[in-house]
């Protein structure tokens, strides 16, 4: 296996994230993600970097999180979560006064999904 495409693979597995999964959240078809996983043909570079930017983002999220655990099944739900991460990122970097925590933001992106009927929720 490639060298990139080898640390596709350990980030996947450590993070246990199916392909269809990363395939859903970085617009890499399938059929290149496999092709790529099983050494037929290497990603682009550019590729390559926009999956291991995701695999990243993915790992915060869920360390972020932690010790409530993340379920990375849902792309939709995950897609929007990373998002607002993303932007709490930006919000929160040193030239910015604002101090919004990424956790908040993943609480309140939590919140919205909530608001939004993506999960059910029963309130007491």
């Amino acid at each position: 296996m490639f060298l990139i495409e080898k640390q596709i693979a350990d980030k996947m597995q450590s993070l246990g994230v199916a392909a269809s999964f990363v395939c859903a959240l970085s617009n890499v078809s399938p059929t290149m993600f496999s092709a790529a996983m099983r050494n037929l043909k290497q990603f682009e570079n550019q590729t390559a970097v926009r999956i291991l930017d995701l695999l990243a983002d993915l790992t915060d999220l869920v360390d972020l999180a932690r010790p409530i655990p993340v379920a990375l099944e849902n792309p939709q739900v995950i897609r929007g979560l990373l998002n607002d991460l993303r932007q709490a990122k930006i919000r929160s970097a040193p030239a910015d006064a604002s101090g919004v925590c990424a956790l908040c933001a993943l609480k309140a992106a939590g919140e919205r999904s909530i608001n939004a009927g993506t999960f059910s929720q029963q309130q007491s």
